[in-house]
């Protein structure tokens, strides 16, 4: 899935969040702690009024963020954009 917007490219409205090096060690994968962290960053983007989170990971890891709500985009990276 790739995202679409109706904006003009190089036109930004509103803030951005950036998400970089969330990581959860080798031994405690797969008992929901990204999930929490991940919501946990995406709850203050909004309540900052962030329109829109992007990150960049490794293409290894994109599908953990892909089932979180992010899409691919033009640029190397992902982003989640919240409903008004």
């Amino acid at each position: 899935r790739h995202a679409t917007s109706t904006r003009p490219i190089g036109v930004h409205t509103g803030l951005e969040g950036h998400l970089e090096d969330v990581v959860v060690d080798s031994s405690k994968r797969g008992l929901g702690f990204g999930r929490a962290l991940l919501a946990a960053a995406l709850m203050v983007a909004r309540q900052r009024g962030c329109e829109r989170v992007r990150l960049n990971c490794k293409p290894e890891n994109a599908p953990f963020y892909q089932k979180c709500g992010f899409l691919r985009t033009e640029r190397p990276s992902l982003a989640l954009y919240f409903d008004r």
